[in-house]
């Protein structure tokens, strides 16, 4: 009979599941109709809650088939240990000890009003009477409200200590929640929210944003996608729904009637894993993509407007270092043969007109470049003294042309070598020095050194430039840093010029993390003190060597007999350079455009090639890729040195890692392009041949040795010390290969791997200074390869591998010196 009755349950609540279905699909609304089932639902939920409480052993009397219309309802024992409850409110989230086990009544209820509840329990129980009082009860959101808490004592048991309370909220009922969140979902600016069952019907609707199509949310419940929406909007909105409904959650931006819509599209699954729906959201984003369009564009404009700074000012240094190279080279060489003291004096002012052009030009780009933040700092070792030294011979001659004095101090403890960027020390040292020079008639300068602060790894230096000149008045000195402001320019002892040189200062102080000031008296003198940080060298780093000065008066014969071409579109250059090797005995063969220049690297072997970088057909960088592409053209190992008048740091760089050797900036002086081309050719250093190599192979002892260099390799690296030691890794790993394919290659006698090898690794052994060991190579791949002579190449492959060996301990020291 039981089961009967369970089985016939079973079918009414089947039929009734049916019947709320249809209710809910036929659109029709009938609130009094829903609200009265969903009170019944209520009434049940909490008589069975009753009902199992008491299968538990807890007793409480019948609520004799009573409506449920309270917000809340708690079963609870003596102790206000909450048994169980029923009701609209939550009160599990407030801490950890609310949880629907170990729930108290008190912990929820404001502290004030927890005594008047246990008297009035304690009354309830006394009388047997309900009784009630108004309390405030914390909930879900851990918010204080009013309401009133009734003791039912009809439906409670005392003898089982067990009571009912039911509450009642006085400022907030389930039902004005429910229209608040309705009003809230509704109201949303801008966005719609959507809810779809697994047949893309529509659940729920919210929003504000489909009113611009003159929607609802009404128009949309229990309706189709399809039914809904016009064909344009359906295929862009369903692809986003049926991804979520395969259980994908999926964004994405469309295009709809001029408006930009972010869609995204979220799964909903049901405790089995099961997807039962899915939440699609739309927002407007037009007013967002717009001004992302705007900060695209205005970012576009910034960078195009560098650009085409960048563009002037290559073209404006071009356009005037390049004439300036003629008029300064043509100067030189006048001065070669003039005959009488006025010539001598309108060469001299030529010179210092050219210098004054020079340093105008250099200065503005510079200032140009620091705008546009395009000035890369170094961070390299380097030896302070020598520095100095370099000034102090600078500047003797300067001070003593205007009979001053000029002296460099420093304090026993400041350090000798430092990591830093030691051109733009130099750069500001050198300012400040011109200046006090130009404004001091008597008297004399100073550059003072000092050690201000010093800890393990860095050391703070103060640099002082004293002058006993005209001074700077005191109203004066705020701008005296400003670029383009000159001090007074009312004084009388104006000396000209842009007054760029202390504002440029200025920037690279700061540029380095430093401070510049100044005090002045006028009439006594300037003193201007720069304090700069740098970091400490280790005591066993070793620097890159310096560079060989020749003399040239001394050492004009030098480069006689070599063979070098130089390409250079500008006629005049050409005729200068031309007149300049003559006289240094150089075979000279001239290009004026960058085919000319290929053309003739393919066609002659040259010791040297000069390439200048802005040419027509081909420029300078293209010419350079080109003599480094092929390893079997007769030009590949052979020096370049590339030319231009655009001395941006960054360009030299890329055509460093082209493949040329080194560079000159227009305009040079004669004595820099012999010594640039004598350091590129390593002059010092004898011509190996092979009567030398066989001397060498007999007695080890006497090999010549090579030096390790990372001169180079520190240009490239431009401060970076991680390429720096990833670079010398590289060649150590080479190296030590070549030495095991040496070995292994002379014993079973495969020469062709030997001298393929030997081939590969001539310009790695180049780059780090190796020349003597890149000669054997040379000679060994001629011997292996072209001009067979195995016994030659094997007593030489021994020679060669004590170099090898050598020279990767020189790697590894370098290596441990920079770490």
């Amino acid at each position: 009979m039981k089961e009967n009755r369970i089985d016939q349950l079973n079918e009414c609540l089947l039929t009734v599941s049916g019947i709320l279905d249809e209710l809910l699909e036929t659109q029709q609304e009938n609130p009094n109709l829903l609200n009265s089932i969903e009170n019944w639902i209520k009434t049940h939920n909490s008589r069975i809650q009753l009902q199992r409480n008491k299968n538990n052993g807890i007793f409480i009397r019948s609520l004799d088939n009573q409506e449920i219309r309270d917000d809340a309802l708690f079963i609870f024992d003596s102790s206000f240990h909450v048994i169980c409850y029923s009701g609209t409110q939550n009160f599990f989230s407030d801490s950890k000890k609310t949880n629907e086990n170990n729930l108290n009544l008190l912990d929820i209820i404001e502290e004030a009003d927890q005594p008047k509840l246990k008297s009035l329990l304690a009354k309830a129980i006394e009388t047997g009477c309900n009784k009630s009082m108004d309390l405030r009860i914390k909930t879900n959101i851990n918010v204080l409200n009013n309401c009133t808490l009734e003791l039912d004592m009809a439906t409670s048991n005392p003898d089982n200590n067990t009571f009912v309370a039911k509450l009642n909220f006085s400022e907030m009922l389930a039902t004005q929640l429910l229209e608040y969140q309705a009003l809230i979902l509704d109201s949303l600016p801008g966005m719609d929210i959507y809810l779809f069952d697994c047949n893309c019907n529509y659940l729920f609707a919210a929003g504000k944003e489909k009113e611009r199509f003159e929607l609802n949310n009404i128009q949309f419940i229990g309706r189709s996608i399809f039914n809904v929406l016009e064909k344009k909007a359906v295929r862009l909105i369903y692809p986003c729904v049926a991804k979520a409904l395969q259980g994908v959650e999926n964004e994405g931006e469309i295009r709809y009637k001029g408006e930009v819509y972010y869609m995204k599209g979220t799964p909903v699954k049901d405790y089995n894993n099961e997807i039962v729906c899915a939440i699609l959201f739309a927002q407007n984003i037009t007013s967002d993509k717009y001004l992302e369009e705007q900060l695209k564009k205005s970012r576009e404009d910034a960078l195009n407007s560098d650009r085409l700074k960048s563009i002037f000012i290559a073209n404006i240094s071009h356009e005037i270092r390049t004439p300036l190279n003629s008029i300064m080279g043509f100067t030189e060489q006048l001065e070669k043969i003039i005959v009488n003291a006025q010539q001598k004096k309108f060469v001299d002012l030529i010179n210092k007109a050219s210098d004054h052009l020079l340093y105008l030009v250099t200065e503005v780009v510079y200032l140009f470049k620091l705008g546009m933040g395009k000035v890369y700092l170094e961070k390299s070792p380097f030896s302070i003294l020598d520095l100095l030294g370099e000034l102090n011979d600078i500047f003797q001659k300067q001070a003593s042309d205007k009979d001053l004095s000029f002296k460099v101090k420093h304090d026993e403890s400041f350090p000798d070598v430092i990591i830093g960027d030691s051109f733009r020390l130099r750069q500001i040292l050198m300012n400040l020095l011109v200046n006090a020079i130009k404004y001091t008639d008597k008297g004399g300068i100073m550059l003072i050194c000092k050690v201000k602060l010093e800890s393990k790894n860095h050391v703070d230096l103060v640099f002082e430039v004293k002058d006993t000149g005209i001074g700077i008045s005191k109203h004066k000195i705020p701008h005296i840093f400003n670029v383009f402001e000159q001090g007074d320019k009312l004084n009388a002892s104006f000396r000209g010029g842009a007054g760029l040189g202390l504002g440029i200062s200025k920037n690279l102080v700061e540029l380095l993390g430093g401070h510049i000031s100044v005090s002045s008296k006028v009439k006594v003198g300037s003193t201007f003190k720069v304090q700069l940080p740098f970091d400490k060298a280790s005591s066993c780093l070793h620097l890159p060597p310096k560079t060989i000065h020749y003399d040239l008066n001394k050492d004009a014969k030098l480069l006689s007999g070599k063979k070098m071409l130089l390409a250079d579109d500008d006629e005049h250059n050409r005729i200068l350079a031309e007149n300049i090797f003559k006289n240094w005995n150089v075979d000279l063969n001239l290009a004026e455009d960058g085919q000319q220049a290929i053309d003739l690297l393919d066609k002659n072997k040259y010791d040297l090639a000069l390439i200048d970088i802005h040419m027509p057909n081909k420029n300078g960088l293209e010419v350079i890729q080109h003599a480094r592409s092929d390893n079997q053209s007769i030009n590949y190992k052979t020096p370049i040195a590339f030319m231009t008048a655009n001395a941006f740091k960054s360009d030299i760089v890329n055509y460093i890692k082209a493949g040329s050797d080194d560079y000159l900036i227009k305009p040079f002086r004669e004595a820099e392009l012999y010594n640039k081309l004598c350091n590129i050719l390593a002059i010092e250093e004898p011509a190996i041949n092979e009567n030398i190599l066989m001397v060498e192979m007999k007695n080890p002892e006497v090999l010549q040795r090579d030096n390790f260099s990372t001169t180079e390799l520190w240009k490239t690296a431009n401060g970076d010390r991680a390429f720096f030691e990833k670079m010398v890794n590289n060649f150590i790993a080479k190296a030590e290969g070549l030495i095991s394919v040496f070995n292994k290659g002379t014993a079973k006698g495969n020469w062709k791997e030997v001298g393929e090898l030997a081939h590969k690794s001539i310009p790695s052994f180049k780059y780090f200074n190796l020349f003597n060991i890149a000669a054997s190579l040379d000679i060994i791949e001629e011997n292996t390869l072209h001009n067979i002579n195995y016994k030659l190449a094997g007593e030489l492959v021994e020679s060669t591998v004590l170099k090898v060996n050598e020279a990767i301990n020189q790697a590894k020291k370098s290596l441990e010196a920079n770490c």
